[in-house]
């Protein structure tokens, strides 16, 4: 059985560019999201997304069942956190700065 996810862009979809959400658009997603799950992806920090969608992290969580932030850097299923580790800590700043 096929699962459906509808994923939305922040800026320019769902807002315009670095701007808040409408209402009209707000009401929307929570109508599509009673009948299939929402996801959101942004190419902004976290913080930006909640000052663009919600009043705080926690209200932005409960409108989306997945968030993306930093083009996927960050991510979150429900209120839970994925794991993600910087590259500088994976590979060191030695390396990244020998990288040429």
């Amino acid at each position: 059985m096929a699962k459906t996810l509808f994923i939305f862009d922040v800026d320019g979809t769902l807002t315009p560019a670095r701007q808040k959400i409408h209402d009209d658009i707000r009401q929307f997603l929570a109508n599509v999201r009673k009948r299939v799950p929402l996801a959101i992806v942004g190419g902004s920090d976290l913080a930006k997304i909640i000052e663009q969608l919600a009043g705080s992290e926690e209200e932005l969580l409960s409108q989306f069942d997945y968030v993306f932030s930093e083009n996927g850097l960050v991510g979150f299923k429900g209120k839970e956190r994925y794991p993600s580790k910087a590259i500088q800590d994976y590979i060191g700043e030695r390396e990244i700065a020998n990288a040429d």
